[in-house]
């Protein structure tokens, strides 16, 4: 019974993450068709451009005590640093995922919803 009631909790979930694109009127391409041009189209005008980024990050670091002030029963102290840290950022993505969005509402396609699909095929 447990089993059951998870499946269709599960489900239930999982269908309100997955809007489909819906047509308008009567698209000339099938759906996949269509998420191929644009996907193409969108690519070329805004292509994957990764730079560097930064943000600071507080790091805890450990330091071995000489006597027994302020350390805990490991003979450590710890302390709380601020560093650096980089990432990779791609800076066209939002741009792309827009002129995909439009790309697809030009051809006839449009997506209802609140949850965001643009994600999965431009990760």
């Amino acid at each position: 019974m447990k089993n059951k009631v998870f499946i269709i909790t599960l489900t239930i979930i999982l269908s309100g993450c997955s809007t489909p694109w819906e047509p308008i009127g009567n698209p000339a391409m099938t759906l996949q068709n269509t998420q191929d041009v644009c996907k193409s189209s969108s690519l070329s005008l805004f292509p994957i451009k990764n730079e560097v980024a930064t943000r600071s990050v507080e790091k805890q670091i450990s330091i071995k005590c000489n006597n027994k002030e302020n350390c805990d029963k490991s003979g450590y102290r710890y302390e709380k640093k601020l560093g650096v840290e980089s990432y990779s950022l791609d800076v066209n993505k939002h741009s792309r995922q827009a002129a995909f969005s439009s790309c697809m509402e030009k051809n006839g396609w449009k997506k209802p919803g609140v949850y965001n699909l643009l994600d999965d095929i431009f990760p």
